[in-house]
């Protein structure tokens, strides 16, 4: 008779049986045993649609930390090298450890993600932030040994965010798991991302946080508690002390109005066609990090100072000719000789330590009415837009110190006040908590309601110059009752966003995949106003961790830029970023550029430069047949305060040996990697708005496809994106490739 095994001993064990028999493998400290024995309780629980008690939870906790935790450390060990071993033998043997690794680590996430969080996906409790964080932690460990594994990154990620997004909601400041929560997704962003500033903001978020609720902790979870606070201490220490700048510790500028192209993404990724105004150029731009170093541009000394960096190239050309003419089909360049293009790199002489936002008199304005009832389908869970608002306005009050000031508006066809505006220290946050996210959807849609009834608070509201007023309107921009248009909308905004005796800036919130992307473009296009676009509380969670001391504090304005060309030698050919109308008047009137506000934006070595950092301009050689086009530039700005400032540079960009207007493709030139990313992007967005546009020409349907010239375009677009990605030698881009994969049906 066959030996019996440690898995016949448990195929017929009920519950309680195999709880003991976990205790006693984990008393005999036999955890792989354990390991074994809790997975199958694990998979009996959850067939019967029940989750693990407390007791259990741990257990499962314990059995895989051990043997996950063992293995690390012999990786670690077998990493560093051992003196005298053979490198050959050694590499065998760490390659044989990090397999075993990632199975243990996979394992447990296919308990977690297939079974458990299913069972309490939606409770937002206690047990799905632990859950959602023990799948953000087994990410990690194996982003350890695995670190060009984009996959695990991305996994990790999505997991701390969500797990974050619900303790945010759910979980008081100084809750064990909440603290360890943000313990570890700091680590994650530090140590796997390569970004110690975005773990220290959330280190320091959620340490300062838990001290002002220190009094409130129990006897029970004290010690958890602030041994958790000392190692978020002990590591923001660490990690301010190694930084990550370029050397002169400045930020950067980028541009306001869009910040993103998630709902782009999002749509893409769910399989249908993207709403018109997803995807733009400072949207795009505003994802990735720029160098902006020029050799011809000396610095000065004011607050914003432009600098300017030169490229020529052949243009894009596609070879269509097994495809069926179609008038409709525009190609970007159109054939030709060598395309000129210039950045203007958006620098700043302000310290990082130096940037301090202003207290806030910040208003939320949150729509209420019945469109927001609709629910994610791909990737939401289910979740209707509503609550996924709620929680984001929660999320806010997180950024929020007890000197700014706070109030809540939600309107559907009428508005009503949930918060008038009125200092945190004096707000009674749990009580608004539970009221905002108890917020229904219903009605129709006032924009105007809501918007002017929001606008009546800043009456009562101290003019103080300590203070800056915003306004943040989470919506999804279906606006059917009052004023619809976009240009009485965008007046509303714009005529208070210049009202110098009082300026009031706006932030768009846009939630869904039928969020209209192109009506916020609009009315975000004035001064000191953006947007964002979020389809879950982590999104938001997420961009308010990295962005909202920048998102609030515009600094530079009215930035206008004049080019003036030595005997006429170039003109102004394309403004990216701007749109059709503000391309025309900025090219009759001779201007590279003219942008509302510059709000700040992080600088990182690591990255190679300024988050957004650029704007993209392309020339027209008039073909005079001069070697070089010397040009002269000016620059006018005002400042928060109104002071204006100027002044002029003369540079000369070199064109093509032969001066005759044509190009060898030896000829290509990229003053550095920041303009050949920018013109990347820019290229790669202007063919994929044509495709969309024809899709929405030529169908009724909003379903993903590609249909005409666009499968050929796209297809030849491939290659020649993923040689330009190698060249610019950033890996973030890998997601514009993969998507084009996607559309071209190459995943």
């Amino acid at each position: 008779m066959a030996a019996q095994t440690t898995t016949d001993l448990i195929s017929e064990l009920e519950t309680k049986k195999l709880v003991q028999l976990v205790r006693v493998a984990e008393t005999a400290e036999c955890y792989e045993d354990m390991c074994l024995f809790v997975a199958k309780l694990i998979m009996l629980k959850c067939s019967k649609g029940q989750d693990l008690d407390v007791d259990e939870r741990n257990l499962f906790s314990v059995a895989f930390k051990n043997v996950v935790g063992s293995k690390r450390a012999q990786w670690r060990t077998l990493n560093q090298g051992i003196d005298g071993a053979d490198n050959e033998i050694m590499d065998k043997y760490k390659k044989i450890v990090e397999d075993e690794l990632e199975e243990v680590c996979n394992k447990v996430l296919s308990l977690l993600t297939d079974h458990i969080i299913k069972i309490v996906d939606g409770n937002g409790d206690e047990t799905e932030v632990f859950y959602c964080k023990m799948a953000g932690d087994y990410n990690r460990y194996l982003c350890e040994f695995k670190p060009g594994d984009l996959k695990y990154r991305k996994e990790g990620e999505k997991w701390y965010d969500r797990a974050l997004s619900i303790a945010e909601v759910n979980l008081n400041e100084t809750h064990p798991t909440r603290l360890g929560l943000c313990l570890n997704a700091s680590v994650f962003y530090t140590e796997i991302f390569q970004d110690p500033q975005r773990g220290s903001r959330l280190a320091k978020r959620a340490f300062d946080a838990s001290i002002e609720k220190l009094d409130t902790l129990n006897d029970a979870s004290y010690k958890d508690s602030t041994l958790i606070m000392q190692l978020l201490r002990d590591n923001m220490t660490l990690w301010n002390n190694d930084g990550d700048d370029d050397g002169d510790d400045t930020i950067g500028f980028a541009v306001g109005g869009a910040r993103d192209i998630n709902s782009f993404r999002k749509a893409i990724d769910s399989n249908l066609l993207p709403q018109p105004g997803s995807l733009t150029v400072n949207g795009l731009l505003y994802e990735y990090y720029f160098d902006t170093k020029s050799s011809n541009a000396p610095k000065c000394d004011d607050l914003f100072y432009p600098s300017y960096c030169w490229a020529r190239c052949n243009p894009l050309e596609f070879d269509l000719n097994e495809v069926d003419d179609d008038d409709d089909v525009k190609l970007e360049g159109g054939g030709g000789g060598t395309e000129y293009f210039m950045t203007v790199g958006l620098n700043s002489n302000i310290k990082q330590k130096d940037l301090k936002r202003k207290k806030l008199n910040l208003l939320v304005i949150l729509d209420k009415s019945g469109s927001m009832e609709s629910r994610f389908a791909n990737g939401g869970g289910g979740r209707s837009k509503m609550e996924v608002a709620n929680e984001c306005v929660v999320g806010l009050l997180g950024h929020l110190t007890p000197n700014d000031r706070f109030g809540v508006i939600a309107f559907d066809n009428e508005s009503t006040t949930m918060q008038q505006m009125a200092l945190m220290e004096d707000i009674d946050v749990p009580s608004l908590r539970e009221r905002i996210l108890a917020v229904r959807a219903s009605g129709g849609t006032n924009f105007e309601c809501g918007y002017t009834d929001g606008l009546a608070m800043y009456d009562d509201a101290k003019h103080d110059e300590e203070y800056d007023n915003r306004i943040v309107l989470v919506t999804d921009a279906q606006p059917n009752q009052g004023v619809t248009d976009p240009a009485s909308l965008m007046a509303m905004v714009d005529q208070h966003a210049n009202d110098r005796s009082n300026y009031i800036y706006t932030t768009f919130v846009g939630v869904g995949l039928d969020f209209n992307a192109r009506l916020v473009a609009q009315m975000s296009s004035t001064r000191g106003c953006n947007h964002y676009s979020v389809h879950s509380a982590a999104d938001f969670a997420k961009v308010m961790d990295e962005d909202f001391e920048y998102m609030v504090t515009p600094l530079v304005f009215n930035v206008s830029l004049k080019l003036t060309a030595e005997g006429g030698a170039c003109c102004i050919d394309r403004v990216y970023g701007a749109s059709k109308e503000r391309e025309e008047s900025m090219i009759g009137n001779g201007e590279i550029t003219k942008i509302h506000t510059l709000f700040p934006s992080k600088k990182s070595a690591k990255e190679g430069g300024t988050k957004g950092g650029i704007q993209l301009i392309k020339l027209k050689a008039n073909g005079q047949g001069d070697a070089n086009m010397n040009v002269q530039i000016e620059v006018s700005f005002e400042d928060k305060n109104g002071k204006k400032y100027r002044n002029e540079q003369s540079l000369c960009l070199e064109v093509d040996d032969k001066g005759d207007g044509d190009m060898v493709e030896e000829a290509d030139f990229f003053e550095n990697s920041g303009i050949r990313k920018g013109i990347l992007l820019c290229r790669y967005t202007e063919i994929l708005n044509e495709w969309m546009e024809f899709e929405r020409l030529h169908r009724d349907d909003n379903a993903l496809s590609v249909s005409g010239k666009y499968k050929e375009i796209l297809g030849q677009f491939v290659p020649l994106f993923e040689s330009e990605m190698k060249e610019c030698n950033d890996e973030n881009l890998q997601k514009e490739l993969d998507l084009l994969l996607k559309l071209v049906g190459d995943e």
